[in-house]
C-alpha cells in the first residue's frame, strides 16, 4: 500500500468527503477544512482548483487560513437561502 505524501505546510489540497468537496488547509501543524458543498464533478472539481490554485499562488498561509473561514462561513449562509430561481425579493447586504 502506498503512502499519501505529506501536503507542504501552508498548502491546500482537494479532498473528497462524503462525495462532497473540500479544500484542506495545513497551517502551524493545524489541518482547516473548507467543505464547499459541493458534489464531486468535473466542474464543481475544476471550480475548487481554481480557488486553491488561486490561495497557493497569491497569498500567505495566514491569509489562505483566514479567506478559507471567510468563504466556509459564507457558503454555510449561501445554503440557508432559497435557490436563485424562487428569491422573489432583492436581497440587500449591509
Amino acid at each position: 500500500m502506498p503512502e499519501n505524501p505529506k501536503t507542504p505546510a501552508g498548502q491546500t489540497v482537494i479532498k473528497v468527503n462524503h462525495q462532497r468537496l473540500q479544500i484542506v488547509l495545513n497551517y502551524r501543524g493545524v489541518r482547516k477544512y473548507l467543505s464547499l458543498g459541493l458534489p464531486d464533478s468535473k466542474l464543481n472539481r475544476v471550480y475548487a482548483e481554481m480557488v486553491r490554485d488561486y490561495l497557493n499562488l497569491k497569498t500567505t498561509p495566514n491569509t489562505t487560513k483566514r479567506v478559507l473561514t471567510q468563504l466556509g462561513a459564507c457558503c454555510k449562509w449561501a445554503l440557508t437561502l432559497p435557490p436563485l430561481g424562487e428569491v422573489s425579493h432583492t436581497l440587500t447586504l449591509t
